[in-house]
């Protein structure tokens, strides 16, 4: 970790409310992928981010181009940590033969909000990092942190963690 590095060594509060709970508003479109934890997961997820986004109404393409963005530097931090987290362990047969282990989670409410869910198989919470303006790597957090109104993350309740992040998309 850098001197400029701020660990969330706790779950972040403030998560959009999830559909059926009472007082929240139920999503208008929900889509669901599920991808290895391969380098190629975040072109994936970018392809179903814009797909999913063009069933949507009102999408400006400035927000579905930030959506994208924002999906494609979750999801290559969960590659990253699920890869990582298989160090120093003996893999499980799905991680062997290369099932999902990152699942993607996109919801639209009608209220023009996104909610972007990414869940992987590490514990390790995410690290914030104030990148220098020379630095080539760790910018992906300064930039979902940039460009969404909230992010956080909470424990998977079988393990692992979910990442999430709201924007608005008009």
């Amino acid at each position: 970790m850098t001197a400029n590095a701020r660990s969330l060594s706790r779950p972040v509060t403030g998560r959009a409310p999830r559909p059926g709970t009472p007082g929240s508003s139920r999503p208008v479109s929900v889509g669901h992928l599920h991808l290895s934890a391969l380098a190629s997961a975040p072109f994936w997820a970018r392809q179903y981010t814009r797909l999913f986004l063009g069933d949507c109404p009102g999408i400006t393409q400035d927000a579905a181009e930030t959506a994208q963005l924002i999906v494609s530097e979750l999801v290559t931090n969960a590659a990253r940590a699920s890869a990582g987290d298989l160090a120093g362990r003996e893999p499980s047969y799905s991680e062997r033969v290369g099932l999902a282990v990152i699942r993607l989670s996109l919801r639209a409410f009608s209220d023009a909000l996104l909610l972007v869910e990414v869940r992987d198989s590490s514990p390790q919470p995410p690290v914030l990092v104030h990148a220098d303006r020379d630095a080539e790597r760790q910018r992906g957090l300064m930039i979902v942190d940039a460009l969404s109104e909230k992010w956080g993350y909470v424990p998977a309740p079988h393990g692992g963690k979910v990442v999430w992040a709201c924007l608005r998309l008009a």
